[in-house]
């Protein structure tokens, strides 16, 4: 029986087909690359975090995908489970540039990899913010609160536990277009700042491929002006406290540096008692934990020495010292907290009669601003508040519209 003849597409030849068998050596060798390529390769992957991992399965990449010969990596069902990805797999020589840039993007599953969460590694990057000098209690507070509220989000929408593969730039912006509403443009701002911060470090890691979440753009805030109080509304925030009591003397001390010293908040809380020295004309104070790790001396006036020294005469009154070198105590004898002293600042606004604009920081405001209307150099409220640049404290002269009249006044010709 005389076998059939067939032309091969290839070569253009014409063999003959015997058995269903391409006699076309061409042919062959098409074929034979063509079930190479379909065949699982094993790629050797380095070690992650001191893990011996074993192998990365990487298969061709669909044609209907655009790439025909781009490889990607296989995502199984356990890949969101494990959502890591092997330091330098995207370097991989498996993988075309097209490939490598699919895999950077959505990761891929590595066999016997250690079974981690996205939020197991919230603790580490506080770590390592803490190394790189961000150690401040607030900053780590808020970036944890940031954080572990994103991935409270993402648990929910996803009904398991998120992890590193869920966090993409999709669900960064849906968590923040669904609280949009809830946070103000500020807290937006931090939460976003956090979430780069995070993606940045994952991508350290080689966990993570930063680049679509650092996209997502962080919002421009309009330059609010402060908003001194009057020194009238001051004098009765500071006489409100009850002068008879031990709690009283306290919040008039408190109240007496926030304005006298112009000191922020967690500034107030952190003083020691060896951060106090008195002097014939009022008190020095050290501030050793500013913000920024900065360091300054600032003055304040004999009406925060007074306080300050009626205060300490009842401070053994407040319980058991767990904290002796704190000023400022609670009733447990701990360091006042910053949440206490805004409760403190509530209490005393409400019993004044005045709004929720009255605060810890407005009186900060309120100290720059009524010095400046008293003729002092911008430069010395500089160093006092302790601002690193000069354009942070000039936003008071823009307040301060009476002491830009009299400037005006005493030095314009026309005036």
């Amino acid at each position: 029986m005389a076998d059939t003849w067939v032309t091969c597409r290839y070569c253009r030849g014409i063999f003959p087909e015997v058995a269903g068998k391409q006699r076309c050596p061409a042919m062959r060798r098409k074929e034979k690359k063509r079930k190479e390529k379909m065949r699982p390769q094993v790629a050797a992957v380095p070690e992650w975090e001191g893990t011996a991992l074993s192998v990365l399965e990487v298969r061709p990449l669909s044609l209907e995908c655009g790439h025909s010969f781009g490889v990607r990596a296989q995502f199984w069902s356990a890949a969101t489970h494990y959502g890591v990805r092997p330091l330098g797999a995207a370097s991989s020589p498996f993988l075309s540039q097209s490939g490598r840039r699919e895999f950077a993007s959505r990761g891929a599953v590595v066999h016997n990899a250690p079974m981690r969460t996205l939020a197991s590694y919230i603790p580490e990057f506080l770590a390592d913010q803490a190394r790189q000098g961000h150690d401040s209690a607030n900053t780590q507070r808020a970036y944890a609160q940031d954080l572990n509220a994103f991935v409270d989000h993402t648990r929910t929408l996803l009904e398991r536990e998120p992890a590193v593969a869920d966090f993409t730039r999709n669900r960064v912006r849906r968590h923040l277009g669904d609280h949009f509403g809830s946070l103000s443009p500020r807290s937006l701002t931090r939460r976003i700042s956090a979430l780069h911060s995070f993606a940045r470090f994952l991508a350290g890691l080689g966990l993570l491929d930063a680049a679509p979440i650092l996209r997502v753009k962080n919002l421009t805030l309009p330059r609010l002006l402060p908003h001194p109080l009057p020194v009238e509304e001051v004098f009765g925030l500071l006489d409100a406290p009850d002068a008879l009591s031990p709690d009283g003397l306290r919040d008039r001390a408190i109240l007496e540096v926030l304005y006298g010293a112009g000191l922020r908040r967690s500034e107030v809380v952190a003083l020691d008692l060896p951060n106090v020295r008195t002097t014939d004309q009022g008190v020095i104070l050290h501030v050793e934990h500013g913000k920024g790790k900065k360091q300054r001396m600032v003055p304040a006036g004999m009406p925060a020495r007074r306080a300050i020294e009626a205060y300490l005469a009842v401070r053994g009154t407040f319980g058991k010292r767990q904290d002796p070198d704190a000023l400022f105590l609670n009733h447990s004898g701990r360091r006042l907290s910053d949440r206490s002293l805004g409760n403190l600042l509530v209490r005393v606004r409400r019993a004044c009669g005045l709004g929720e604009g009255t605060t810890c920081h407005s009186l900060r405001h309120s100290f720059a601003t009524h010095m400046l209307d008293s003729g002092a150099d911008i430069r010395m409220i500089q160093e006092m508040l302790g601002h690193e640049s000069l354009s942070t404290t000039q936003i008071y002269t823009e307040v301060s519209l009476s002491h830009l009249m009299e400037v005006y006044d005493r030095t314009h010709p026309l005036a």
